[in-house]
């Protein structure tokens, strides 16, 4: 089935970045998910445990990533949500709650912005349902 995890054995496989310190001290950065509808349209989506800080050097990476695409007149935004999954189970990210999600709002401003109440999978259908009205073609 789409989207459901393809080699089992494999998933809890880690990669480690350890020693690839480029300039500046930047190192790769991961991302949980990637939405790209039809190059007009992306999504970021990065899960997190519910007390984890996100980084400083991620949140900035998905913050440049969001403006570079809207400067290229793509919709796009990040989205992070929150979760209190044991570590030997699988995140059902579908039905995980939206924290923040990053986007340009009104008069062009990029911010952060708190969600409550919504998981992960109605707020992408209400982000698509927007595109559309942007007559985005996705």
């Amino acid at each position: 089935m789409r989207g459901e995890i393809k080699h089992m054995e494999r998933y809890k496989q880690l990669i480690s970045y350890g020693g690839m310190n480029l300039m500046r001290k930047i190192t790769p950065t991961d991302i949980d998910g990637f939405i790209d509808l039809n190059g007009k349209c992306f999504i970021y989506i990065e899960g997190k445990l519910i007390k984890k800080t996100m980084d400083y050097g991620q949140r900035l990476a998905l913050e440049n990533v969001v403006k570079s695409h809207e400067k290229a007149n793509h919709m796009s935004c990040a989205v992070i949500f929150r979760h209190d999954t044991k570590a030997d189970e699988i995140i059902d990210a579908k039905n995980q709650f939206v924290d923040e999600v990053y986007l340009r709002g009104k008069n062009d401003i990029f911010k952060w912005r708190k969600i409550t109440d919504t998981k992960l999978l109605d707020f992408l259908n209400t982000y698509l349902d927007y595109a559309k009205e942007k007559n985005v073609k996705i």
